[in-house]
């Protein structure tokens, strides 16, 4: 028997339907051979082209990634590949317990493999490492990398087992093993036979070794076979990445360029022997070295005195990063004699007291440097640039990164930098409140480091001249990310005057954070390029220095004095009813004041969005927004877009020249899960003669993600 209901609401559509005969006619008209038809036009065939899908597809992030394969089989061909190069497959899910066939995959997809304890949810506990082993043989012709996560050592057996299976044809480039065990228990074993030696892996160039462990004292030993067998079943093996607490013997890596050691043990110091001896053995084909440790382990430590002999010269080593300086203090080795090609230096402190100008007396005068970058917590060293001029007197490029430092002493330590006759600075704050003093200072220190003299002069260079052309940056930046853009406005005056227009037209300058209060008044704005104003956010987010709410009411009015020629847009996100007046307070001020409550009429004003983004007001409290959205209604007299996501249907008798409404209704607590549907049509028959496209949805509220400047 039919509800009564439905027959209402099958009533109302009509009456919606009958008021709207432009929306829907599409239906009315559709024809299917039509659009089939379709697949032959200019737009299909574009869509089709694998060059064109590979270079759109290769812009998107995982999820449409993966929306893309499921289209047609020709985006499939190419999104797999793209797929497979960006994400790893997990491959121990693919078996279940209540099925012999694994889950069929595209091999393309198969170009990272992991191998984890993260199983079916079918698998019952004796069957798991038999699962690990069957894992591994998912290993295809197109698989370049595996990366296991053994937290449990029991898995470790099985893996090795199936390595062993495939024998020595695989093409695996990478091996990646992250290494977390739960406890350390000295009873359990891993049999000896689990450590023999693998088959020869001619392809394996990269090693990962990581054991995410950084507060065991004791247990590394069962770890140190894991790591051995590897190196060992890999004799052309160039990049060595190893984040543990072990030694391991590298004799046979001869052909080893990358070295990356992080010892990890908090409580246990380096043994720095043991560190001169492994380097000593890759000492005539090592191209790059990075040593560091645990933060935790990164406390001064005591000077390593060798015999001479026993150092070794790193004969190829043209790079070389220390990321805890009051570490790794070896002495008689950091110099030409030991390091004779080294062209690239990074030096950095670790956690604790540390201090650079100490780092650098292990230093004898090295010529060969040209590029230097240092990471300073503290020049309370007068010296310091000094020191570093002297024993690196060839630096081309120079890469400063300051933390918690003030812009007092950089001014004069650039002008001693300038002795190196520069091509290239980068110099990064970091920690250190941005003020216009700071700016200032950063501003003369650069200053004293450009020489128009020394400046190569590419003006006449047919690629200077392209990369200086906006109609090209502009192309270029647009497929950028917002961080490259931000990076690409310091290179130079035309990049930056490119890049402002690039970043104002994709991202909300947040103006109510430039304001600081420092009693009794507020701060010295910073200067902010106009073309940053394009878009403006107004939100509840603040300076730390804005506490109380009347400041803060006084900051959102104030924000609004920012608004520019330039400024297209402004985005309101307040989550307190008290900012609102505050708020059209600043918009009065940019038209004439008149009386009562209405806004100066913004007759540019074409597109608006409504948003009550809580879902924790009750029915009752959403309808004070009903006043709110009203005045911007009727401030805006060629208002074509519309876009409202609340409890409330509002009155838009005089939008005239709306094309484009949104609606979605707002589920609250204390209503009713569906908007009144009276309200609904009485709204859209407002709007009847001039709409064009119209969107009804309902759900629950939620706040969105800002993308800030």
């Amino acid at each position: 028997m039919p509800n009564a209901g439905d027959s209402s609401v099958k009533n109302r559509y009509k009456k919606l339907q009958s008021s709207f005969p432009q929306i829907g006619r599409s239906s009315a008209n559709f024809n299917s051979k039509k659009v089939r038809g379709n697949a032959n036009n200019v737009i299909s065939k574009v869509v089709r082209n694998p060059l064109i899908l590979d270079a759109i597809f290769a812009h998107l992030d995982l999820p449409d990634l993966k929306t893309a394969r499921l289209v047609c089989h020709e985006w499939n061909d190419i999104a797999s590949p793209l797929l497979g190069r960006q994400a790893a497959l997990q491959a121990t899910p693919l078996f279940s317990s209540n099925s012999s066939h694994v889950f069929p995959v595209n091999p393309k997809l198969k170009r990272t493999l992991v191998i984890s304890d993260q199983f079916h949810p079918s698998i019952p506990p004796h069957m798991k490492t038999e699962i690990i082993t069957k894992a591994v043989t998912q290993v295809s012709q197109l698989t370049r990398e595996i990366k296991f996560v053994a937290n449990r050592m029991e898995f470790v057996a099985p893996f090795l087992q199936g390595i062993r299976m495939l024998g020595s044809s695989p093409k695996i480039q990478k091996i990646s093993i992250f290494s977390e065990p739960d406890y350390y228990d000295p009873n359990t074993i891993t049999p000896v036979e689990a450590y023999q030696k693998l088959p020869p892996q001619d392809n394996l160039t990269t090693l990962e070794f990581n054991t995410l462990l950084d507060f065991r004292i004791h247990g590394w030993e069962e770890l140190q076979p894991l790591l051995q067998i590897w190196i060992d079943a890999a004799p052309n093996l160039t990049t060595l990445d190893i984040a543990a607490s072990l030694y391991p013997n590298l004799e046979g890596c001869r052909n080893l360029k990358v070295l990356k050691f992080r010892f990890l043990t908090r409580y246990v110091h380096v043994n720095l022997g043991k560190v001169v001896k492994m380097l000593g053995q890759v000492k005539d084909s090592l191209v790059e070295l990075e040593l560091s440790v645990a933060p935790e382990n990164s406390g001064v430590m005591k000077k390593l005195q060798l015999d001479k002999k026993m150092v070794p010269v790193m004969s190829k080593l043209t790079t070389l990063s220390i990321q805890a300086i009051n570490v790794y203090r070896i002495l008689d080795f950091f110099d030409e004699d030991h390091f004779p090609k080294l062209r690239t230096l990074s030096i950095q402190p670790g956690i604790g007291k540390s201090s650079l100008i100490t780092h650098l007396n292990l230093w004898e005068p090295h010529r060969g440097v040209q590029s230097l970058a240092v990471t300073i917590d503290s020049w309370e060293e007068e010296e310091l640039e000094e020191e570093m001029i002297q024993i690196f007197p060839t630096v081309k490029e120079f890469n400063l990164t300051l933390k918690q430092i003030s812009s007092s002493p950089i001014s004069r330590s650039m002008e001693s930098f300038k002795i190196w006759d520069l091509d290239r600075v980068n110099v990064i704050v970091d920690g250190v409140r941005p003020s216009s003093e700071l700016i200032e200072g950063l501003e003369a220190a650069m200053s004293r480091l450009r020489d128009s003299e020394n400046a190569p002069d590419n003006e006449n260079n047919a690629m200077s001249k392209a990369l200086q052309n906006p109609v090209i940056l502009d192309a270029i930046f647009a497929q950028l990310s917002l961080s490259d853009v931000k990076t690409c406005r310091l290179v130079c005056q035309k990049w930056n005057d490119v890049g402002v227009k690039t970043l104002g037209k994709r991202a909300y300058f947040p103006v109510n954070k430039l304001f600081s209060y420092n009693a009794p008044k507020f701060n010295e704005l910073p200067p902010v390029n106009d073309q940053l104003m394009r878009g403006l956010l107004i939100s509840d987010k603040f300076d730390r220095s804005i506490r109380s709410d009347k400041k803060k009411t006084e900051v959102i009015t104030k924000g609004l004095t920012h608004v520019s020629n330039l400024t297209h847009e402004i985005k309101f996100l307040a989550a307190k009813e008290e900012f609102v007046p505050a708020f059209f307070k600043g918009i009065r001020a940019l038209g004439s004041i008149k009386a009562g409550q209405k806004l100066p009429s913004q007759p540019n004003l074409t597109s608006l969005r409504f948003h009550d983004s809580s879902a924790n007001h009750y029915a009752a409290a959403c309808l004070e927004f009903q006043s709110l959205i009203k005045i911007w209604l009727d401030a805006a007299t060629n208002l074509t877009t519309l876009d409202v996501a609340a409890s409330l249907c509002p009155n838009l008798e005089g939008c005239k020249s709306l094309k484009v409404l949104k609606f979605k209704f707002v589920i609250r607590y204390g209503q009713a899960r569906n908007p009144n549907l009276d309200n609904v049509i009485k709204m859209l028959g407002q709007v009847k003669d001039s709409l064009i496209e119209l969107e009804l949805s309902n759900g629950e509220g939620g706040y969105e993600k800002e993308v800030k400047i």
